[in-house]
């Protein structure tokens, strides 16, 4: 990680190159020469998380499996019966976030959807979930 004093700027473009730091400002910050990001805990905030909602690819190969492992419940979905806003919601797959920010794989999805469906009687596009 970069220190305090690595971070000089140039003066010819206008920018400070010393400032003055007091040895007080620097006990207060709890400087010890790391100048990276600190983590919530370093901040000494009390974070509550505000949802019940968590991310990431763990979490979101763990939904779909748990949606995937009920393929009559697959073969029947139809999306206009469903609420996309109601994460709680037993008739949706709980999968939408995960697909919109990048944790889950659209591919690796449609693969294990197509798996299922294949061979079997299903609903069909565009009210079905390949569609």
């Amino acid at each position: 990680m970069p220190k305090l004093n690595e971070c000089a700027r140039d003066i010819k473009k206008g920018e400070m190159k010393n400032f003055p730091i007091t040895k007080d400002f620097l006990k207060m910050v709890k400087y010890d020469g790391d100048i990276s990001v600190p983590n919530i805990e370093e901040l000494s905030v009390d974070y509550k998380p505000t949802t019940s909602f968590i991310g990431g690819e763990i979490e979101g190969l763990r939904l779909m499996k748990l949606f995937c492992e009920d393929k009559q419940k697959v073969r029947n979905f139809e999306k206009p019966m469903t609420n996309p806003t109601d994460i709680s919601a037993t008739t949706t797959t709980k999968v939408s976030a995960y697909l919109k920010f990048g944790c889950l794989s659209i591919l690796r999805f449609y693969h294990e959807l197509n798996a299922i469906l294949k061979g079997s009687k299903h609903t069909e596009p565009p009210t079905s979930l390949i569609g």
